[in-house]
C-alpha cells in the first residue's frame, strides 16, 4: 500500500489506500466551496444591509455582524479549520441566523398589521406594505432555516457492528481485548471491547496495522478508549479491501504519550492526510498490551 495509504483513516483513524486517494479529493473541494460559500454570503448580506433600512442608534445590526465576521473570517480562511480564528460573541451569530431574526422582524409586523385590521383597527402599515412584508419576511424565513439546517433532515448517526466476544474471566489480571474474536472477519465500522484489571488508570489506545504496516490511532471524540467499571470500549474503522488482514494491537498510554495521540490526530485532521505512524514514531510512554488479527468481511474502500 505505501505510506499514502494512511489517508483513508477519516477523522478518527481509519486505514487503505482508496479511501485515502477519494478522501482529500473530496473534503478538500468542500472546503474550497465552503469558503467560495462563504464569500457569497457577505456579498449577500451587504445587499440585504443595504435593501433594509433598520438602524439602531445609527449602526446597522446585520451590517455590524458582517464587519466582525469580517475581521474574525479573513477571506480564503474556512470556518471551522484550525486556521479559522476565535470568534466574539457577536460573530458566532451566522448570517443564517440573521436572515432567520430579519425573517421574524419582517413577518411579526405584517401579523399584528392583519390582526388590528381585521378587528377594526389600524394597522403600523398600509395594505400593500404589510403584503410585503411578509412575503419577504416568509422568504427569509425559509432561507435561514434551509441554510442553516433548522428545517433539514439530521444526517444518520454512527452505528458500529459488534462482533464475537469472549467470555470475561474475573478477576480481570490484565488489559486485553474481548471482542471482535482473534481471526474473525469484521465490517468496515466495529465496536472493540476489552477489560482492565481494578486499579489500571492509564489511558487505552487501539491502533490498527493494516498490510501497509503503518499504525494508526482509533479514537471517538473522548480521543481514548471510553474506560468504566473494568471494561473500555472504541470504534474501530477499517479502509481496505476484502479479505485484507488487520492488526488490532492495544497500548496503555501515560499522559505524554496520550496527548501525543490525540497531537497527532488533530494534526491529520486539519490536513486532511492520514499518514500513519511507523514503529520509530510511536512515544515511548505506549506500551504495547496485546494484539489480535482480523480479516475484512467487506470491502471497505471509500467508506468513512
Amino acid at each position: 500500500m505505501g505510506r499514502e495509504g494512511g489517508r483513508s483513516n477519516g477523522l478518527m483513524g481509519l486505514s487503505g489506500r482508496e479511501s485515502s486517494e477519494e478522501r482529500p479529493a473530496t473534503l478538500g473541494a468542500g472546503e474550497s466551496g465552503a469558503g467560495e460559500s462563504g464569500a457569497g454570503e457577505r456579498g449577500a448580506g451587504r445587499n440585504l444591509e443595504r435593501a433594509l433600512p433598520f438602524r439602531f442608534g445609527g449602526v446597522h445590526p446585520l451590517g455590524y455582524i458582517l464587519d466582525v465576521q469580517e475581521r474574525t473570517n479573513p477571506p480564503g480562511v474556512v470556518p471551522g479549520s484550525v486556521s479559522h480564528l476565535p470568534l466574539d460573541q457577536a460573530a458566532v451569530m451566522t448570517i443564517e441566523i440573521i436572515i432567520v431574526l430579519i425573517g421574524l422582524m419582517l413577518v411579526l409586523p405584517a401579523i399584528i398589521g392583519t390582526l388590528a385590521s381585521n378587528s377594526g383597527g389600524a394597522g403600523p402599515f398600509g395594505p400593500t406594505i404589510t403584503i410585503v412584508m411578509a412575503v419577504l419576511g416568509v422568504g427569509l424565513l425559509l432561507y435561514g432555516g434551509f441554510a442553516y439546517g433548522v428545517v433539514t433532515q439530521r444526517g444518520q448517526l454512527e452505528v458500529p457492528a459488534v462482533a464475537g466476544k469472549l467470555q470475561v474471566e474475573h478477576p480481570v489480571q490484565r488489559v486485553h481485548i474481548i471482542s471482535p474474536l482473534d481471526g474473525e472477519a469484521v465490517p468496515c465500522r466495529v465496536l472493540t471491547m476489552g477489560v482492565y484489571p481494578q486499579g489500571h488508570d492509564k489511558d487505552i489506545w487501539v491502533l490498527l496495522r493494516p498490510t501497509d504496516n503503518m499504525l494508526y490511532p482509533q479514537s471517538d471524540h473522548t480521543n481514548t478508549s471510553f474506560k468504566r467499571n473494568g471494561e473500555w470500549q472504541v470504534i474501530t474503522r477499517y479502509g481496505g479491501s476484502l479479505d485484507e488482514n488487520y492488526e488490532v494491537i492495544v497500548f496503555e498510554a501515560d499522559a505524554a504519550a496520550s496527548q501525543f495521540f490525540t497531537a497527532t490526530l488533530e494534526e491529520w485532521k486539519a490536513d486532511l492526510f492520514f499518514p500513519g505512524l511507523t514503529d520509530e514514531e510511536m512515544p515511548a510512554g505506549a506500551t504495547e498490551l496485546d494484539r489480535i488479527t482480523v480479516t475484512l468481511a467487506e470491502n471497505c474502500r471509500g467508506v468513512f
